[in-house]
């Protein structure tokens, strides 16, 4: 803004350097917008940190939500319980890192 600032009062007291494209009214109305905006930026800028935050607790909630059950299917694995394997399967392959060939060590009853 502070570029724009200097490019104003030049454009104003030096109007001969404006090129032909440029409208210097709609150039002034822009600016007139931008004001306008900023005085709800401040307030906007805080509803959406709020929101953010909002956010980041629900992805919290639902990934501790998420990793409940990824460990009981990856048990329910280890015990041959029908159909957790494709689901414990599946959901291993999503983590970075893991290798979604190798089977669960077999668990000692």
């Amino acid at each position: 803004m502070g570029f724009d600032a200097k490019c104003a009062a030049y454009m104003a007291s030096n109007p001969a350097f404006l090129p032909g494209f440029i409208v210097l009214a709609e150039v002034l109305k822009d600016r007139e917008l931008r004001e306008a905006f900023m005085e709800f930026v401040p307030d906007l800028r805080t509803l959406c940190d709020g929101v953010e935050d909002t956010l980041m607790v629900i992805n919290s909630e639902l990934w501790m939500a998420d990793l409940a059950y990824y460990q009981s299917v990856r048990e329910a694995s280890r015990r041959n319980r029908a159909g957790a394997e494709v689901i414990y399967t599946d959901l291993r392959s999503r983590f970075p890192g893991a290798n979604p060939t190798t089977p669960p060590p077999p668990v000692n009853p």
